[in-house]
């Protein structure tokens, strides 16, 4: 009887670990880097980005807005990348979804210069130099939220909801991505990760599934998909489908903690190198436009 009570105890303990990390990872979505060693991406929309001086020659008045400190360099790179990529489009929504990406680089820029600021090892002037850098890209955030702060396109809508914690603007995300007859990839993410917020998780499934059968380019919504679907079957004790999805998140740098999972697996007697190649081939299916809903 105690070990039947300890089990469940424990089944407890993960689900509210896992439901932790998904609300972690949606309301301070910019405390994961994404780094993806098998598409050298880091997350971008592209095979190619231009270097930084590429970038500052380019966009001086920007990259002026970032600060001259040596810290968070990748994220700092991300953002003039997103910036230079808004300025080629000027069709909605695909400028919508530029300008959702620029905003989500800016708050993991914000994220990166006040970890460094919190390190207590630094000299006085390199912490001023950070903090120098996190005003201007606070300003920066501020000015980029301000604008978007009226827009109904459903990248942006999403952003308020996400990270501003706008339920109008939720409600409008729901009503403008039903109206669609037909939803790409990111879009059916946004739609998953709005139906597990409302505890629809059946409808969420549907969503997600069937984004993974579309083209992901971008590689970051394709985290975001793999880490809301581990974070569902394990809300739903499936443990084998949740560590395969979290093992897909952690390849594209999510940062899920699967330490508990993986105990569960063990008492069911499934193999970790067993699960984590079969979620191999799901992944190869994916990039190969071959995977299929199992719905």
């Amino acid at each position: 009887m105690e070990i039947a009570n300890k089990d469940k105890f424990e089944i407890k303990v993960q689900k509210a670990v896992a439901y932790a990390n998904f609300r972690d990872f949606f309301r301070n979505k910019s405390t994961f880097v994404y780094i993806s060693g098998l598409f050298a991406l880091s997350g971008c929309d592209t095979l190619f980005t231009p270097p930084q001086k590429v970038l500052c020659d380019r966009y001086p008045q920007q990259c002026a807005a970032l600060g001259d400190s040596a810290w968070c360099q990748h994220h700092k790179h991300e953002v003039l990348t997103r910036f230079a990529e808004a300025q080629q489009d000027v069709a909605q929504p695909k400028l919508a979804r530029r300008q959702f990406r620029e905003l989500q680089a800016l708050r993991e820029l914000e994220q990166c210069l006040s970890h460094e600021l919190r390190n207590n090892s630094l000299q006085l002037n390199s912490k001023q130099d950070i903090s120098a850098s996190l005003s201007h890209t606070r300003q920066w955030l501020a000015k980029s939220e301000q604008s978007s702060a009226r827009s109904t396109q459903a990248p942006l809508l999403f952003y308020r909801w996400r990270y501003l914690q706008d339920r109008d603007a939720a409600a409008m995300l729901v009503n403008t991505l039903r109206a669609k007859t037909k939803l790409d990839s990111f879009e059916q993410s946004m739609l998953g990760q709005l139906y597990v917020f409302q505890r629809q998780d059946e409808q969420a499934l549907v969503a997600l599934h069937h984004a993974l059968q579309q083209p992901p380019r971008d590689k970051k919504t394709l985290a975001e998909i793999f880490a809301t679907l581990h974070v569902i079957y394990a809300g739903h004790e499936k443990w084998l489908q949740s560590y395969q999805w979290g093992y897909l998140a952690n390849q594209y740098g999510a940062g899920l903690n699967l330490s508990l999972i993986r105990e569960q697996l063990k008492k069911q007697q499934i193999y970790q190198h067993s699960a984590e190649k079969a979620a191999e081939t799901l992944l190869a299916q994916i990039l190969e436009g071959e995977y299929h809903a199992p719905l």
